[in-house]
Order: structure tokens, then sequence, then C-alpha cells
């Protein structure tokens, strides 16, 4: 699947069982959170990854992936998401000020409460 889009699984780490965060783009790194729309990318991850998906919107150039087994609940992700788009991005790169989930089972991807 992400040899079809141009991606090889080893570029953003799919083939390392240790690795704790994915850092998501396109081949030309503009406007490459749009990876999370190609079809069957978030499914085949999380069939990867043998976990649900916490993705967090870093700008409209890339997102950030962790396994939902290792985001602690006490740590406001959106809170923190807020503060950066606050401090730190440009209003025309923000693509959200909250996290997102992807659940392997129901295949649905859904906006986090923060």
């Amino acid at each position: 699947m992400a040899s079809q889009m141009g991606i090889a699984a080893s570029e953003f780490g799919m083939d390392t069982a240790d690795a704790h965060m994915f850092i998501l783009t396109n081949a030309m790194y503009n406007n490459g959170a749009a990876v999370i729309a190609y079809p069957g990318f978030l499914e085949e991850m999380a069939e990867r990854l043998k976990d649900n998906l916490i993705i967090i919107p870093s700008s409209i150039h890339e997102v950030i992936v962790l396994r939902e087994s290792e985001i602690n609940d006490d740590v406001p992700i959106g809170e923190h998401i807020r503060d950066v788009n606050k401090s730190c991005m440009e209003q025309s790169e923000i693509l959200s000020d909250h996290a997102y989930r992807y659940d392997a089972a129901l295949k649905k991807l859904e906006a986090l409460e923060s």
C-alpha cells in the first residue's frame, strides 16, 4: 500500500517494531498531512502497529502518529496542540487544534475530546 503511494514503509518507520512515534508526510513534504486520507493508509498502519492510532496534526505538511497503548491519559494532548499552534505556527500552516483517534476495529477516525 505505502509503495503504491511512492512511500517506502521503512521511510516512516513502519519496519521498526520498537518505534514510538511516526512522522508522516508525502514525498514532497508539502501538504503531507493528507496522507491520512489515502485509501487504506490508516487501516494498514494500525494493522502493522497492532494498535489503534493517535494522530497529532503537526501542521498541514505532516502528522505525528502514536500507538494508542502508549498514550498517557493524564497528558492533555489537545492542550499541547493548541499551545504549539498558538505560539509556534503560522495560521496558514495549522491543520487542527485537537488530536484524532483511529479505531482499527471500526475503521473509524474521530476527534479526541480534550
